[in-house]
């Protein structure tokens, strides 16, 4: 028994097709609708259901850690405060003051850094092309 091609070939070679359904799919996950013919729309509406799939899947895999932040210390105005120090051979200039402080941030698990780089081999969203 002959195995059937999982995707349709659309009439085009492979690296066509393959750049045509990602472009599809990331104006459709950017914009939330595309218009196309109904061949097209169901190769991507195949990977955008696993796409969405496997985001709503790995979406509280995380853990909240604590991070030391080093940023610039601020003023009331909003700017970076400053202190006159003098160089090794008399010079004197301005250095930024800085504080540092601790964050709480998310930390995904490895299952979610796995789900991301899945979604990322399927399409590249964003400037990532």
């Amino acid at each position: 028994m002959k195995k059937l091609a999982t995707n349709r070939k659309l009439g085009r070679t492979t690296d066509i097709r393959k750049a045509m359904l990602k472009t599809l799919t990331t104006d459709l996950i950017l914009h939330g609708k595309i218009e196309t013919t109904e061949a097209r729309a169901k190769e991507v509406k195949a990977i955008a259901d696993s796409i969405i799939a496997l985001a709503i899947k790995e979406k509280d895999n995380f853990e909240t850690v604590d991070a030391k932040v080093v940023k610039a210390k601020l003023d009331s105005k909003g700017n970076k405060v400053t202190e006159l120090v003098k160089s090794k051979n008399g010079n004197e200039y301005l250095k930024v003051v800085k504080e540092e402080t601790t964050e709480k941030r998310q930390k995904d698990m490895p299952s979610r850094l796995n789900a991301r780089r899945k979604m990322m081999t399927k399409i590249k969203l964003g400037i990532i092309y």
